[in-house]
């Protein structure tokens, strides 16, 4: 079965200084997919078998507090209770991830050091995505395989796909020239990988594709989100470059994620965007830190992520650092080499009796 990954890897990358190229066709077709909501709070099958009622209940709880389903939003909360199931990557896989996501995003939990064994761990327990992961933050060797994860994603691993995503910064901007500013040319229902990740249910990426998209749309007059995602259709199926379906679905999956509960597809779906206020209420530490208002600022400092605090404070996972012992290792430093597999040896998860 497919592995399920957090939607992480480019807050990962951003908060520890990373960056990564991608040679990918800006425009390429994307498989259409059906426009619905992509089981936000379902159990992944890779636990649901042996997760007992109390976990799954517990599950529940924490995906409703992270979505504001039915109860107030809490990250905080959500991020805790997350953390209890998943007990350092040796418990629930999917609460697991779910943590990493929100501690990547600094919502409810900044990303340490120890998050870091998680991936390992999952990794440990045959989730490939999650060596894949391991790998780009120096937990791991090998280097970061895109066609694995690729082929996750082939196999409707929703987070997979925004793993590719993510990893693919040319896709944050769809490939459209001018940072969205100008239309392309020719015109492009959107970068592959972005445009899959929405259709497989990641709230962020949906927000990029209708963003960039909207961009543009403003600047030729067009009123609402509809027409322009209909003139963008028009667009592309007039040029004969294919069915703009994909597009058409991922505007229908942006709406069923955002009724969800989903803070990022919200934030494009006219009337549905969540106050950055109401998000650092919850415990987005990012929001806070940006915010005008010095208590909230001070709130985020306080939580833990201090990027922007004054003085600034160290980042905490360590990742950059684990990356360049590495780049060190290769280069033939033996010596490096001993530091490396020292500062990244995890413990196993304990058997099952």
């Amino acid at each position: 079965m497919a592995p399920q990954w957090p939607r992480v890897v480019l807050a990962w990358m951003v908060a520890n200084g990373l960056g990564a190229c991608s040679g990918r066709s800006p425009s390429a077709p994307t498989p259409e997919r059906r426009p619905a909501a992509a089981d936000v709070a379902a159990p992944s099958t890779e636990t649901a078998r042996t997760r007992s009622p109390a976990d799954a209940a517990a599950l529940t709880s924490a995906h409703a507090l992270r979505l504001g389903r039915g109860v107030p939003r809490d990250f905080v909360a959500a991020a805790r209770a997350y953390a209890e199931l998943c007990h350092a990557g040796c418990g629930d896989a999917e609460a697991c991830r779910e943590y990493l996501h929100l501690a990547a995003f600094a919502r409810g939990a900044v990303l340490a050091r120890a998050d870091l064994d998680i991936a390992v761990r999952l990794c440990d327990r045959g989730d490939g995505t999650a060596c894949q992961f391991a790998s780009l933050v120096g937990m791991r060797p090998k280097d970061y395989d895109p066609a694995a994860v690729d082929t996750a994603c082939a196999a409707d691993d929703r987070k997979a796909c925004a793993m590719a995503a993510a990893l693919d910064f040319e896709g944050t901007r769809l490939g459209i020239p001018c940072e969205g500013m100008c239309e392309p040319s020719p015109p492009s229902l959107g970068h592959r990988a972005t445009l899959n990740a929405c259709l497989h249910g990641d709230g962020r990426a949906c927000s990029s594709v209708m963003s960039s998209h909207v961009a543009v749309c403003r600047a030729a007059g067009l009123p609402t989100i509809e027409a322009c995602i209909d003139n963008v259709a028009r667009e592309f199926e007039s040029a004969k470059l294919g069915s703009a379906k994909p597009l058409r679905d991922a505007w229908s999956m942006t709406r069923g994620l955002c009724a969800e509960g989903d803070a990022d597809a919200c934030s494009v779906v006219p009337g549905q965007a969540i106050a950055d206020a109401d998000l650092c209420s919850a415990g987005d530490w990012m929001k806070c830190s940006w915010a005008t208002d010095p208590a909230q600022r001070r709130r985020a400092c306080t939580a833990g992520y201090v990027e922007l605090c004054e003085p600034p404070g160290e980042r905490s996972s360590g990742a950059t650092r684990l990356l360049t012992l590495r780049q060190r290792c290769q280069q033939g430093d033996r010596a490096v080499c001993a530091d490396v597999a020292r500062e990244t040896a995890v413990a196993a998860c304990p058997k099952a009796e």
